[in-house]
């Protein structure tokens, strides 16, 4: 049996093939398959799971390093 998962916000990702929106992810008990509309060419393409990886997020900071968020939680925490 395989389901069907439609996101109700695309999430970010990281393709062989670039930067993109995961919209939906076809599951079965063995492997899921992600459909994603890519930055650049706006092309719909579907990857094995083990193909993508989430996007640097941070919320509403996009563009924040890993070493900017650091520095801004050391700051929080004090």
């Amino acid at each position: 049996m395989i389901a069907l998962l439609e996101f109700r916000a695309p999430i970010p990702v990281e393709t062989p093939l670039g930067r993109g929106y995961a919209l939906f992810v076809e599951a079965d008990a063995y492997v899921q398959y992600w459909t994603v509309v890519l930055d650049e060419s706006a092309a719909f393409v579907t990857f094995r799971q083990s193909l993508i990886r989430a996007q640097n997020s941070y919320t509403h900071g996009r563009g924040i390093t890993d070493d900017d968020m650091r520095d801004i939680v050391k700051h929080k925490e004090k």
